[in-house]
């Protein structure tokens, strides 16, 4: 007997678990998820003609090999592989990003560099901080001062509207790849052609939207059995104390609200792999599956 398995959310992560559960035949899957469509963040709507994302995202091809694999075989030629041409606005100049030699040469000005050279020759000598670690100060001791002054603190206070002092450090472990300045002179050198790994300076994007990625695996739940709800809002985890024992949820049908819940039959784990670290308007996603799923309404704002 399948067990019966209920995923929060409709992003890439809870669509890819409920992919891998439904097409395994491991499991009775229903994805709840708040919004009138799938994708959440990661999800694409049309705007006068044209798809648009919610956020700023790529699929990176140092991606999982699994994950890659199983978003090849969804979208096929739909996935394009894209050169990447990323520039960031520093102190009224354009440059590269990831960083070149030749705008460290040409268009940053010599108190960066002399500023960069001090932080790296103190490196040796680090200050901690008296009121703990931050996303700031973790920063501040990767990849020094002058850079967290020019570039990072003032990219953390755009991006999530706080000052870098007030953040976790666990967002710079995450989100900051280049956590020293060797590894920021690791990532210059590897902008230079003959020294640039496999993969660098490219990355893969749906034809139509990153939200693509999300409707085809959607779809493909759906193929093999899976169930998703889309505008079910979350109300209760019920639980006997050491187990999930059944979700709670509202859902507008006929214009009323109605309430129901899932109950779920607990058996032996199994292991299935990993995804990493998802309506009134309902289309097809395009990548030939055939099948319907929500898709964002036209008229909703790209918040």
């Amino acid at each position: 007997m399948k067990r019966r398995v209920v995923v929060l959310g409709a992003g890439p992560a809870g669509l890819g678990a409920a992919y891998r559960l439904t097409s395994l035949g491991l499991a009775h899957v229903t994805v709840l998820e708040q919004h009138p469509f799938v994708g959440g963040n990661a999800g694409s709507f049309d705007l006068e003609g044209m798809r648009v994302d919610y956020g700023s995202h790529r699929l990176h091809p140092a991606c999982d090999p699994a994950i890659l694999d199983d978003l090849r075989r969804l979208l096929g030629d739909d996935l394009l592989l894209r050169p990447r041409h990323g520039r960031i606005r520093l102190r009224n100049r354009w440059i590269h990003f990831p960083l070149k030699l030749t705008d460290l040469a040409v268009h940053l000005p010599l108190s960066f560099v002399w500023g960069a050279g001090r932080d790296l020759a103190m490196r040796p000598f680090p200050r901690r901080s008296a009121s703990g670690e931050t996303l700031a100060t973790v920063l501040e001791a990767g990849v020094g001062r002058a850079m967290c002054d020019w570039f990072y603190f003032p990219y953390a206070k755009k991006i999530w509207g706080v000052k870098p002092h007030e953040l976790s450090p666990e967002q710079a472990r995450r989100r900051v790849s280049a956590s020293s300045p060797a590894a920021l002179l690791r990532k210059v050198i590897d902008a230079v052609p003959g020294f640039r790994p496999r993969g660098a300076g490219s990355y893969y994007y749906p034809r139509r939207g990153y939200g693509q990625i999300c409707e085809c695996l959607a779809a493909a739940v759906a193929a093999s059995g899976g169930e998703i709800l889309a505008g079910a809002r979350v109300s209760a985890v019920e639980h006997d104390g050491q187990r999930v024992a059944g979700v709670r949820f509202e859902k507008r049908r006929g214009g009323t609200n109605y309430r129901d819940s899932l109950c779920l039959v607990h058996h032996a784990d199994r292991r299935v792999g990993s995804w990493p670290s998802p309506g009134r308007a309902i289309g097809g996603c395009g990548c030939g599956a055939g099948h319907r799923v929500p898709r964002p309404d036209p008229g909703l704002p790209g918040a």
